[in-house]
């Protein structure tokens, strides 16, 4: 850990407890089945957040793409569905170009 990520099993420790002990995604995993990821920016090497398997996979298939995880989680609210086969003729919240866009979305 200290050799990959540059922290020490303390700093590990401490990220833990901020994020009461659970996957800063899901909040479901605990990591005392299986421990943890150091989730880090692959560009910077700055350490993140830690994750379970499965949300540290789901970052990494978006290869760290605000946007998209954005995106998704703003159809999970108000799926696309809704306005493709009801007309409701609204701005499609997934579809704007900026992050900026995407995230004053997320206050309406």
């Amino acid at each position: 850990m200290e050799r990959t990520y540059k922290i020490t099993i303390r700093m590990y420790r401490l990220l833990l407890e901020f994020q009461l002990g659970r996957c800063w995604g899901c909040r479901r995993a605990t990591g005392k089945a299986r421990r943890l990821s150091v989730d880090h920016n692959h560009r910077t090497g700055e350490v993140r957040m830690l994750l379970c398997n499965t949300c540290n996979n789901i970052v990494g298939h978006f290869r760290d793409d605000p946007e998209g995880l954005i995106r998704l989680g703003l159809a999970l609210i108000d799926p696309p569905s809704r306005r493709a086969w009801l007309g409701e003729g609204r701005v499609r919240p997934g579809w704007a170009s900026q992050e900026s866009e995407l995230l004053d979305l997320l206050e309406d």
